[in-house]
């Protein structure tokens, strides 16, 4: 087992699938893996998403610690913890366990992507310039946000850990936790113009962009992707997704089949709607199977819910032989690739920024698309689709 040069540890799967894209882009072999002993071949950039996001602090931290040893790598050159854009999970945590044990002496925190008009100013978390707060990312019911300070949220959610917010232009102290304001892409890369071997960096995907830059020279040319011809099969774990509002598609091309909500309650209802699933994939048309578009009591409401759409893309998939699977939803695709038994895959591209397309390693499985449920459809995607654009 080869070391990577680059190796990143995501805590989800959608936002580990995102930064391995970017190693990609710069023309090298990328694997996502979400097993620490998964990557058995040789890849430039290794990204293993642990999967911490949505447990306790106490149990992030486990989970992780416990993996590291598992990885099996002599540390590569450069070590990336992906942290969400908007701080939700257990940044400051895992951050602990990654600095101890690697031996590092400062953490810098970059988590801003202002490539997105996701920034943070003056403390405060921003989205294309409102602040966190008064978003619709604000409900969200794994990880509500009652603030805009990104202090808080980090210290709210990974109780006992300081950090220390730095402005732009200032110099980073020799020893310390600290978290990076970023306003601009230039903002960015002052960070990562003073990260050197004692800094274990954290953040999204324009800071490893940055670092990358300056860290990995450029591979082979990048291919481009083409949609597979044939019908899709997507899987929406999002409250609200976008594709919910397209027009009422026609029967012959793809079908809509909301799970009811009901049927979280309900054994007979969620048997019923998979045996709806079932019928319709037997027509050989795309099919959109979402949840439903109700606000969430608690997290194992969401469990729930991620449950019964996996049996019901499982339903689906038996029945006919979709050319293309589209996940939407970190939580939700990483149910998925459990319940398939699917660790290892190779990075195909990125139909758009967070929109991923990986090639499982397994055989017989088509190509799969992934992305958070925050991030938007790429027009050109959907339209590969036949489906009406978002």
């Amino acid at each position: 087992m080869s070391t990577p040069d680059v190796l990143i540890l995501a805590d989800d799967l959608t936002g580990a699938a995102e930064m391995a894209a970017l190693g990609k882009a710069c023309g090298h072999e990328t694997l996502l893996v979400t097993s620490p002993s998964a990557h058995r071949d040789r890849a430039t950039v290794v990204s293993y998403a642990v999967d911490t996001r949505l447990l306790p602090p106490g149990e992030a931290a486990t989970r992780l610690r416990s993996a590291l040893p598992q990885l099996g790598l002599t540390p590569p050159p450069l070590r990336f913890r992906k942290i969400d854009s908007v701080l939700r999970g257990n940044v400051l945590a895992e951050a602990r366990v990654l600095a101890d044990y690697w031996g590092y002496r400062r953490t810098l925190i970059v988590p801003s992507n202002p490539s997105l008009g996701r920034t943070l100013v003056e403390g405060q978390i921003l989205l294309h310039g409102t602040p966190l707060a008064s978003t619709a990312l604000a409900a969200d019911v794994h990880h509500p946000a009652a603030s805009s300070s990104a202090q808080a949220l980090l210290q709210a959610r990974s109780p006992g850990h300081w950090v220390e917010v730095l402005r732009p232009g200032d110099s980073l102290p020799k020893a310390g936790v600290f978290l990076g304001e970023v306003a601009t892409t230039r903002d960015v890369e002052h960070w990562a113009a003073q990260v050197d071997d004692t800094t274990l960096v954290c953040g999204a995907a324009d800071f490893l962009q940055a670092l990358l830059a300056r860290t990995l020279p450029s591979g082979s040319p990048r291919s481009t992707l083409t949609p597979p011809p044939g019908p899709a099969l997507l899987l929406s774990g999002t409250l609200g997704s976008p594709l919910l509002d397209l027009p009422t598609p026609a029967p012959n091309v793809w079908q809509v089949l909301s799970l009811p909500a009901a049927a979280c309650s309900e054994p007979q209802v969620a048997k019923q709607w998979i045996q709806q699933v079932s019928a319709a994939a037997r027509q050989g048309t795309s099919l959109l199977l979402a949840a439903p578009q109700v606000r969430l009591e608690n997290e194992e409401a969401a469990k729930r819910i991620r449950i019964l759409l996996v049996q019901a893309f499982q339903a689906a998939r038996v029945q006919h032989s979709f050319s293309h699977w589209l996940i939407e939803g970190g939580a939700t695709a990483a149910d998925l690739f459990q319940s398939l038994g699917l660790q290892h895959f190779l990075v195909a591209g990125a139909w758009a920024p967070g929109v991923i397309a990986l090639r499982p390693t397994a055989p017989h499985l088509p190509l799969l698309t992934v992305k958070p449920g925050s991030y938007r459809w790429p027009e050109t995607l959907l339209a590969s689709l036949a489906l009406s654009h978002v």
